[in-house]
């Protein structure tokens, strides 16, 4: 009876853990492993037009056969020589520029020694200011910098001035308003226009 009563015990605590899915875990076939590559691509901050893309390959065991890069579908150079490089991961960096304002897509993609490939990409935006002689450009002026007045950090002198815009004030305020970012001290003394219409103009950039 004691035999039978611990029998039945056994195959009860059998059944329980069949039922709860606790079979023997020594005897599970352990999960599938992925060696296929991984890749990577982060930008910068952007610079003006110019930014800085990093990117990486996790390749396992493999090596690096071939890599291409591209923007917004255009192929540039890639780093010619890895950055960093581990056992089984490769760091690069490229830095681009002369972009255009707007949104653009980096893309990167290594083929491996063994034929596998891996792609990633990273988006940026640049939205490059214009220059200080390109502002000055605009209005039909010629940027001097240093300038040969001792007392401004810069004049841009229109003469003749062969812009659109007609009337002096309008222009001169114009020109302030597009220049003042360039002026550290923000101070135009003695700028001008002149004529009518306008046959001249002149904004200094004046040292406080």
């Amino acid at each position: 009876m004691r035999n039978l009563t611990r029998t039945t015990v056994l195959v009860a605590a059998v059944a329980v853990i069949a039922g709860l899915g606790l079979a023997a875990p020594a005897h599970a076939a352990p999960p599938a492993k992925s060696n296929a590559p991984v890749a990577s691509a982060t930008a910068g901050t952007p610079d003006d037009d110019a930014v800085t893309i990093d990117y990486a390959i996790n390749r396992g065991a493999q090596a690096v056969a071939d890599q291409a890069c591209d923007v917004d579908g255009t192929p540039v150079a890639c780093d010619a020589a890895a950055d960093t490089t581990t056992k089984k991961a490769s760091t690069y960096s490229v830095d681009l520029g002369d972009l255009t304002d707007g949104d653009h897509r980096f893309t990167v993609t290594f083929t491996l020694t063994d034929g596998s490939s891996a792609t990633a990409a990273a988006g940026f935006t640049i939205d490059a200011a214009p220059t200080l002689e390109e502002v000055c450009a605009s209005f039909t002026g010629t940027l001097t910098e240093p300038a040969f007045d001792e007392g401004s950090y810069w004049t841009c002198i229109a003469e003749p001035y062969t812009g659109t815009i007609t009337d002096t004030s309008e222009l001169l305020l114009f020109g302030l308003n597009a220049l003042r970012p360039y002026c550290p001290s923000n101070n135009f003394d003695l700028s001008y226009a002149s004529g009518s219409p306008v046959s001249s103009a002149g904004w200094y950039c004046r040292m406080v």
